[in-house]
Formats: C-alpha cells, structure tokens, sequence
C-alpha cells in the first residue's frame, strides 16, 4: 500500500483537526472545513472512508492494514459513544488533550514516506491515545463501553472456535452478547473489564486466496441515569466487531541449490611404452596415462598392448600384468631374444629389441558449479515442509511470496522470515510456519 492509501489516511485524521490547530497552511484550510462541520457528519465520512480502506486492504490481501483499519473503526466507535453529547456540535469543541491526539496522528502520516503496513505500530499507538482519551471520561459515570477486541485477524489452527475478548469498562454489568443468526454465543464474564466469547469457526468467511471479513453484532446495556434519583436505568447499545480470516494458504515457495557437479571426462589414448630392450629375457615397463588424467580400468575389455614402432629379435605380450596396474601406471611387457650377426669376424651376439605401448581409455573428473531450481510448491499454516539437498550442495536460496503478495528472500546467511523460519541440517532444511501469536 502506498502514498495513495496514506492519502486515505491523511483526509481521515486531517479532518479531525479543529480550526485553532495550524501544522501547514493547507491542512489549516482543510481544517476550517472540518470545524464547521458537526460531529455526527465528519465521524461519518471518517467512517465510510476507513470501511472503504479496510475493503481494499481485503481485496490486496493486505491484512497489516486490515488491522489498522479494524482497530481505528473500533476506537472511533467507542468514542462517538463516550462522546455523543458532541454528535451535533462544531469539532471545535473537541478538548486539548483529543485534538494533539489527531495532531500527532495527522503529522505522522504527512511526513511519512513509507507504506502504512510498515508503520502499524504507530497507527496501534494513534488507537491506543484515542482510547485512553475515552477511558478518562467513561470512568466515574458507571457507563458500560466496549473499548478493546482480540484477536483482529483469526489465527489458523485446529481448534473448532476461536476466543474473542473484548475488554472495556463495567462489562460485568452491561450483559454484552454477540449474536449469530440470531442466537447468542457462547460467553465468559472474567470481570468488569474482560469478556470472553467462543466463536465457531465454522461461522466465518473463508477464502481460499486473500483476508476474509465477518462482521458479528454486539449488543450490550450501559447506565443511562437514574429514576427517581436513585434507581440506575439503563439503554440498549448495538455495536458491531469485525474479524479478519486468513486465506487457506500463507504463500508459495521455491527452492534454488547451488552444488558442485563432477563431470567426467573419458577419451581413448595410446601410451608409448618406449624402446624394451634385452636378451633372453622378458622385460616389464609401467606406462602412464596422459597428464591430468587417469586410466579407467573399471573395463580391462577395452585395453590392450600395442606395437608401438620397430624391434628385432622382440615381440610385445597381448597380456597386461593387471596385479601391478592401477589407475596411475599399467604393467606391460616384452619378449625380447638375442639378435645374432654373421660377419667376417664371426658371429657377434647383441640384445634384441622391441617398442611396445599401452591403447585404453583414459579419464579426468572436472568439479563444476551448477545452480537450479528443485523444489517449489504452496506453503500451509499448520504443516512443516521438509526439502532435502542433494549431494554436493554448498548454498541455497528460497524465494517466498506470501499471501500479501510480497517476495522475501531467504539464503544461507539468513534463517528467518516474518511468517516461518528455517532449520538447516547437512542434508535437508525444514520450513517451519510460525505460529501467529502477534493476532492475538
């Protein structure tokens, strides 16, 4: 939500400031109109206004701003109540200590320049002073006023009702009950400040992808004077609550792995044994594969002793000695006899020989960084996820877009997101929803 729903903000309070209050000039000209105005119409256009808000904010899914919204209707009803001797007179006659409470609300809000969902505590400290401010004058009269309801947006969990309270002043007296088709729920007197209710939850709006609002009616008695100057009598109060539920679904994720991937490469190759040279003999040499590389012997089917170049008196064994090979170095050999020439000296004896090497295949693992995508999916309120890695993973990301629409990233420097947190294991993360107490 942006500056055009901080705009909606800025006309609601900015109405609310009576003509002897100047920030700037233009909100002193707006200001004038408001003072002029009666109670009962500028509290009704607040009221539209903020119903059009809250409308909105169901529609984007925005359930921060739904509870501005719900919570500032709420204090504005209570008090219109405290207040309904003002309802057809001036905004000028509203006291100090209200018109800096709209002051300060006003100012905030015009200064602001981020969304309003991210200032929802200062929008709750606005609620709190409005309700402060009819706490001072409801207390000495004996009336009854609801000033407070918790929770605003309905936890998800798997209880079949929800506890609403509603806390305020004389509430042990004034009989307060919140209807459903008619019938009273069921409900808890705790004392004459706290009133629980079990609301089935069954009765509520659902929607599968954003906030869905249930409006219940409160009705509730308040002292109204006395007969004869000493029998209390009382009034009917009909009021409304209004209870924020969230979509079945908290958002979607997925899951992006960075890993090392080996890639192996494997080529034919000939290793040139050299020249083997002897007499009588059998001659043994170990031949190496290209550099970098190593000799995949998992196949012995596909090796075999080559001739490599000329000899005499020499020949290369087919058999390779495979009980003094490995992956670094191959045995292999040569028969090699004595070469005899006849000149006219005699016969001269001299060494045979024979060039002899290796035809096989050769291998080198190459490690490489490879990113993708594994897993994505829909995120519950209730359910743990757990996604495992696979081997050789060394990072991961996981991008979340929750039911408001809004995109979070969590990697592995960071473990937390407003609505689940992460735990990390070496071979598996779990995404843990958190349960959402801060409704409450």
């Amino acid at each position: 939500m942006k500056i055009t729903t901080i705009s909606i903000y800025l006309t609601i309070l900015t109405l609310l400031i009576p003509s002897s209050i100047t920030i700037q000039p233009v909100r002193a000209q707006v200001a004038e109109v408001a003072g002029a105005a009666s109670t009962a119409v500028v509290l009704g256009s607040i009221r539209s206004n903020l119903l059009d808000l809250l409308d909105s904010s169901m529609d984007r899914v925005d359930y921060s701003v739904a509870q501005a919204a719900i919570k500032m209707l709420q204090a504005l009803d209570t008090w219109e109540k405290v207040n309904s001797n003002l309802m057809d007179k001036a905004f000028s006659g509203l006291d100090a200590t209200s018109r800096n409470i709209f002051s300060d609300a006003n100012a905030f809000l015009q200064n602001t320049n981020e969304y309003v969902s991210q200032n929802v505590k200062d929008i709750d400290d606005i609620v709190v002073k409005i309700n402060q401010v009819s706490e001072s004058m409801i207390f000495g009269d004996k009336r009854s006023y609801i000033l407070n309801q918790s929770p605003l947006v309905v936890p998800k969990n798997n209880d079949d009702s929800i506890t609403v309270r509603l806390t305020g002043v004389n509430l042990d007296v004034a009989e307060p009950n919140i209807f459903l088709d008619g019938e009273a729920v069921t409900k808890r007197i705790l004392g004459p400040t706290l009133v629980e209710f079990e609301i089935p939850k069954e009765s509520l709006v659902t929607s599968g992808e954003k906030l869905a609002l249930t409006t219940f009616d409160v009705e509730y008695k308040t002292r109204d004077g006395n007969f004869l100057f000493v029998f209390p009598t009382y009034k009917d109060v009909k009021t409304q609550i209004r209870l924020a539920g969230l979509p079945d679904t908290l958002g979607s994720y997925s899951l992006q792995i960075t890993k090392n991937v080996v890639n192996r490469e494997v080529k034919g190759y000939t290793a040139n044994g050299g020249k083997f040279k002897g007499r009588n003999t059998t001659k043994k040499k170990v031949v190496n594969p290209e550099n970098g590389f190593k000799w995949l012997i998992d196949d012995r089917s596909k090796f075999k002793v080559v001739s490599t170049g000329g000899g005499e008196a020499g020949k290369c064994h087919k058999d390779i000695w495979w009980n003094e090979s490995n992956e670094h170095g191959i045995s292999i050999s040569a028969r090699l006899d004595e070469i005899r020439e006849v000149n006219f000296g005699g016969i001269r004896f001299k060494d045979g020989y024979k060039h002899c090497g290796l035809q096989g295949l050769v291998y080198r693992d190459v490690t490489k960084s490879k990113t993708e995508v594994i897993a994505n999916g829909k995120m519950g309120w209730m359910s743990d996820i757990v996604l495992d890695f696979p081997n050789g993973t060394t990072s991961f990301r996981i991008t979340f877009t929750n039911f408001e629409g809004k995109t979070s990233i969590i990697d592995n420097s960071t473990s937390e997101d407003k609505y689940f947190k992460v735990v990390r294991s070496d071979k598996s993360i779990i995404l843990k929803p958190k349960q959402v107490t801060d409704f409450i």
